[in-house]
Order: C-alpha cells, then sequence, then structure tokens
C-alpha cells in the first residue's frame, strides 16, 4: 500500500503520501546494515562524471563534491544558488513526492561550491526551460517543472547503467555521501570538519561546539578537499581523456 501511495503521489492523483513521514506505524526490521556502503576511489569518480549528458552530470557533480543527502540535492531551486559567489543553501527536501523543510540548524546551511561545479550548474541553467529562480534545478519534465525528478528513476534509469558499464560497484546517492566523509579523513580533516562539510547535526564521538563556521571557513575546507582529490588522482595515475568540465550540451528528458 504504501507503493500504491507512493506512485499516486508521483502520478498527481494524490498531494501527498499518508503513509510516508512515520503517519502509518509500520513493522519494523533490523536497521544493521547488511552490506558496506559503497564507497568510490578518486580515479572512479573522476572517471565517471564526464560520462554522463550534462543533467546527470550535474547531478553527480554536486552530490560527489558536496556530499548531500539526495533528498536535499532534489530539493534545489535556482534561487538557493549563488554560482558568481559559489555558495549553495540547503533549505528543504524532496521525500516521497513531498516538499519539506529541513529538520535540523545544521542541515539548513550554506556550504562552498567548487568553481568546476559552479560552472556546470550555470551549463545546465543556460540550457534547462526551468531557470527561474523558483524553479527546481531537476525539475521533471513530466510535471512541466512543477515538482522534481524522483531521485531513484534517475538513479536507476542514467546513474546506475553508466557505472555499471564502467565495471563500477552498484552506487546509491548515499554512496557520494560515504565518499566525501572518507576523502575528509583521508585528507587528514579533523572529525569537527567533516561534520561541518556533511552537515550533521552532532558526532557522538565529538563534542558539541557553540558557533557555526563562517563560509570562508568553509570554503577554505572545500578548497582543501578538492586540492586532496587532485593530488590523490594524480598517485592512482588517473588522467581524463577529455576536459573533465567540457561543454555537453545534450539533455537527456526521459526520466519523469
Amino acid at each position: 500500500m504504501k507503493l500504491v501511495f507512493k506512485f499516486a503521489v508521483k502520478w498527481g492523483y494524490l498531494d501527498q503520501n499518508p503513509m510516508a513521514e512515520k503517519r502509518v506505524e509500520l513493522p519494523r526490521g533490523s536497521t544493521r546494515r547488511r552490506m558496506r556502503p559503497v564507497q568510490l576511489t578518486v580515479a572512479q569518480f573522476l572517471y565517471l562524471v564526464p560520462q554522463f549528458h550534462t543533467r546527470e552530470r550535474v547531478a553527480v557533480a554536486l552530490v560527489g563534491w558536496l556530499g548531500p543527502r539526495r533528498s536535499e540535492a532534489f530539493g534545489l531551486q535556482w534561487q538557493d544558488l549563488d554560482t558568481e559567489s559559489r555558495v549553495v543553501q540547503f533549505r528543504r527536501g524532496f521525500v516521497q513526492g513531498r516538499i519539506t523543510l529541513l529538520k535540523t540548524e545544521a542541515s539548513r546551511t550554506d556550504l562552498a561550491l567548487p568553481e568546476d561545479v559552479a560552472d556546470l550548474l550555470e551549463q545546465w541553467r543556460s540550457i534547462t526551460p526551468y531557470n527561474q529562480p523558483h524553479d527546481w534545478v531537476f525539475a521533471s519534465s513530466f510535471n512541466r517543472g512543477q515538482r522534481p525528478l524522483w531521485p531513484c528513476q534517475i538513479l536507476r534509469d542514467h546513474i546506475q547503467p553508466v557505472a555499471a558499464k564502467a565495471g563500477l560497484p552498484k552506487i546509491g546517492w548515499h554512496s557520494f555521501r560515504h565518499t566525501v566523509s572518507a576523502w575528509g579523513k583521508e585528507a587528514g580533516f579533523t572529525l569537527e570538519e567533516v561534520k561541518t562539510l556533511l552537515r550533521h547535526e552532532n558526532i557522538a564521538t565529538t563534542s558539541q561546539v557553540y558557533g557555526a563556521p563562517q563560509i570562508e571557513a568553509k570554503r577554505e575546507l572545500q578548497r582543501r578537499l578538492v586540492e586532496f582529490v587532485k593530488q590523490q588522482a594524480e598517485l592512482e595515475g588517473w588522467k581524463p581523456e577529455k576536459d573533465l568540465w567540457a561543454n555537453c550540451p545534450t539533455i537527456s528528458t526521459s526520466v519523469q
């Protein structure tokens, strides 16, 4: 029944899923992970990004460098982005067809955008028909831009097949969040710095710190992460066959 209501929301028959967001108590299974979360190496990530058309390339680059939750990435509107100052602010999420406000103060914050990701976002905005301030960055053409794309569908239909063809493990959107966390730790970031990048409310092994880092401090963390990735790419012998961020005007619009 939960899936029935889910697709009823997706296809516009209902405004919200009555079984989502814990409105109905469902049988609980084990919360223990059955498999170790997939993480990408630097070489795998840098190889993967150029394989996509513009829309998918922007999505993978955004989540791959910043590590947002999938609901946060697909809840972005153009008004949340300042590509000139290279800042993104997360305000809302897209969950089971519903637009929800982010619950924690740590989630509702801004992050610095790497220059290459800001450039990609500008490319995408120049060719998508949904490019006004209140439009969704990843708008669904099926719903005429009124709702974002469904994250699971674009992952299943576009991201995972390309990754599989490249010989990479089966990835999910959360794989990129785990990857950013792993890169940060490998780069020598403290747990508090990783917490800042991932916008966690708290970390059990880290004491609470009063005061939020300013955007320039976050930009410095992002710069250090980018520098680490570039150095690691050289160590792993990764060499791009073409410009990673070259223009790719082709748009795939089959995802609803």
